[in-house]
């Protein structure tokens, strides 16, 4: 099974195709913008240096969220766009557990955490299981402070942008006891794998039900709720 996976939840956007388990080939995009140029154009490159077309893919993965809401969208409009096409089904990961599973083998306890801006970050918690991770609890938007404040597992690594720009306040509010990664931000190959995983099980989605995992509303939504 051939599946494409896409992530444009973040800066670091990026594509990978895994293929029977192992990635055949990856691409990383850092954009401060959008990736509205950059996304097709990669997947095309990525393909035809593999001597292959968007026909060839069995079924595609996308991260879903949280992140950059005007990413996600590109993100998942892509997507959905292939799928159409090509009749291909698509299954969602989570952002932030895509992130936990790139920095599992750094710790027992992970803390993917992206800036959410507003001081505010996308966090949750996941154990690790085996090969597998499992989350405990609920992905969340919150203050950095009040969730460190909160926590009750050590010791722990933390891993994202949310992480590197609070990681003064996470090493003291901790006494060091959690670790903040530096690693690279790129989690396309994440996405791609799993993506395989959950296809191969038959849990590939209609596309036209998904919608981005936003977890807060956005500016405009807030606006409309506060003219009612």
């Amino acid at each position: 099974m051939l599946v494409l996976g896409i992530d444009t939840s973040t800066w670091a956007g990026s594509i990978a195709l895994s293929q029977d388990g192992r990635i055949i080939g990856e691409v990383n995009i850092l954009a401060e913008k959008t990736h509205t140029k950059r996304l097709i154009s990669a997947v095309h490159f990525l393909l035809s240096e593999l001597d292959l077309t968007i026909n060839d893919v069995d079924g595609f993965a996308i991260a879903i969220g949280p992140g950059s809401f005007t990413g996600l969208r590109i993100g998942l409009s892509t997507v959905k766009g292939f799928s159409f096409a090509t009749g291909a089904k698509v299954v969602p990961i989570s952002t932030l557990y895509a992130m936990a599973m790139k920095a599992k083998e750094f710790g027992e306890v992970i803390y993917p955490m992206l800036d959410a801006g507003r001081g505010e970050v996308y966090t949750a918690c996941y154990l690790k299981k085996g090969e597998d991770i499992l989350p405990e609890g609920k992905e969340m938007v919150i203050s950095p402070e009040l969730f460190l404040r909160e926590l009750t597992h050590l010791p722990g690594v933390f891993y994202g942008d949310g992480a590197l720009r609070y990681r003064e306040l996470i090493e003291r509010e901790t006494k060091e006891k959690r670790v903040v990664l530096d690693i690279s931000p790129f989690i396309g190959e994440v996405v791609a794998r799993r993506g395989e995983e959950l296809l191969r099980e038959g849990k590939g989605v209609d596309p036209a039900i998904l919608e981005p995992n936003y977890i807060r509303p956005s500016d405009a939504e807030l606006a409309r709720l506060r003219k009612r």
